[in-house]
């Protein structure tokens, strides 16, 4: 919602710049699930939208299930999990990057 509110306050020439540049450097949910289905208990998803902290839960989680002989466990259930909230992430991953990228383009700072 944020992102509409400062979209209405850009030029046409800064909205062509941020539109171009948003489909540049945009996350894709196909790659996000590709990623979340084939390396999903790696956490490789999570590193691809920036998430470090939660993929680094999933690599812990992996170990853990190593060492208790219960391997796949753990991580198949987060992975069951983020197959419900991935596109949600996606899209806000998304949104951040969006807001910063008009924030550069107006010029303007803003501490995150």
């Amino acid at each position: 919602m944020k992102n509409i509110i400062l979209k209405k306050e850009l030029s046409i020439d800064e909205l062509l710049i941020v539109s171009s540049e948003m489909e540049r450097i945009k996350k894709s949910k196909k790659i996000a699930y590709l990623l979340l289905i084939f390396l999903g208990w790696l956490g490789i998803h999570r590193f691809y939208l920036g998430h470090f902290g939660m993929a680094i839960l999933n690599i812990a989680l992996f170990i853990f299930g190593i060492l208790l002989f219960i391997f796949p466990l753990p991580s198949c259930i987060l992975s069951i999990i983020e197959l419900f909230i991935l596109s949600g992430a996606v899209n806000k991953a998304n949104a951040k990057k969006e807001i910063k990228l008009i924030h550069r383009v107006r010029g303007i700072r803003k501490p995150y």
